[in-house]
C-alpha cells in the first residue's frame, strides 16, 4: 500500500483509463494522495496546439473529465495546480473518495472555467475540428502555392 503516488505525464497514455485509476485506487493507502500531471485539454482547445496530439496519448483531459473518472472509481480530486508544462498541463491531487480532506476552491473554479469555456459541450468539439480543418486547408494551399513558385 503507497502513501503516495505520483504518475507525471502518463495518465493521458494509458488505454485503459478507468481500470488503471481503479488499480491506483487498490493501492492507495486509506489516507494516501495520488497526483498526476496530464496536459490541459483546455489549452489545447484554447491555443489550438493540436500539433500536440499525437499517437501515444489516448485521452485529452479535463479536470471535470478525470474527476468523473476519480468519482467511477471511489476517489475524488481535492486539489489542482496549472503547469506551464506542455503548454500548459495539470498537476491534480486525490484521495480517498471518503477522506477528510475539504475539496479547495481551486478545483471548483477550475471546473467552472472549464465549463464557462464549454468544455462539457460536443459542439465545442465541432468547432474545434472545423478550425483546425480550415488551418490544415490554409497551410496546403500555402505550400501548393510556395511549390508552384518554385521556393523552398
Amino acid at each position: 500500500m503507497a502513501n503516495l503516488i505520483v504518475g507525471n505525464n502518463v495518465y493521458a497514455h494509458v488505454p485503459d483509463i478507468n481500470n488503471f485509476t481503479a488499480g491506483l485506487k487498490k493501492i492507495l493507502k486509506k489516507e494516501g494522495t495520488i497526483t498526476l500531471e496530464f496536459p490541459h485539454l483546455m489549452n489545447l482547445i484554447k491555443y489550438t496546439q493540436f500539433d500536440t496530439i499525437y499517437h501515444e496519448h489516448f485521452s485529452y483531459l479535463s479536470l471535470y473529465s478525470v474527476s468523473k473518472i476519480f468519482e467511477k472509481n471511489g476517489l475524488r480530486i481535492f486539489d489542482v495546480e496549472k503547469l506551464k508544462t506542455h503548454g500548459g498541463s495539470l498537476r491534480i491531487y486525490g484521495c480517498h473518495f471518503n477522506d477528510v480532506r475539504k475539496i479547495k476552491n481551486s478545483v471548483k473554479s477550475l471546473i467552472k472555467e472549464e465549463k464557462e469555456k464549454g468544455l462539457q459541450k460536443i459542439k465545442t468539439y465541432k468547432g474545434f475540428k472545423i478550425y483546425v480543418n480550415k488551418i490544415k486547408k490554409s497551410l496546403v494551399k500555402f505550400l501548393i502555392e510556395q511549390k508552384k513558385k518554385e521556393r523552398k
